[in-house]
């Protein structure tokens, strides 16, 4: 995925800001005609991922399922920072996602497969 350690996406802007100031920091990428994101507060993602802005970071996801439905997800690791394990959470941070509708100059319509 894309990382963005300044708040902003090939979209735009994704914010809040911290209560400190600091922007968020950005994981995307593309699917379609749009864009599926996580974006983070955490001082220690953003020492380990300042000299990677703009560039691309693998990211691993947990996906827990019931009854072979995706029910909930989060961020197993970043660039191979462990956030957290089957357990729960490894290191304290604040996370927000979610998908960019795009418009294909008809109607615009949600982003599919973004997990």
């Amino acid at each position: 995925m894309q990382v963005s350690v300044n708040g902003h996406a090939a979209w735009g802007d994704v914010g809040p800001d911290s209560p400190h100031g600091s922007p968020p920091i950005v994981l995307y990428r593309r699917v379609g005609e749009g864009y599926c994101y996580d974006a983070f507060q955490s001082e220690e993602l953003r020492q380990r991922l300042s000299e990677k802005d703009g560039e691309s970071v693998k990211v691993e996801y947990n996906i827990f399922t019931e009854f072979g439905k995706e029910y909930s997800y989060n961020v197993r690791s970043i660039d191979g920072l462990l956030l957290n394990n089957a357990q729960g959470t490894v290191r304290q941070y604040e996370q927000f996602g979610g998908e960019i509708l795009a418009n294909d100059g008809s109607s615009a319509r949600a982003v599919k497969g973004c997990r």
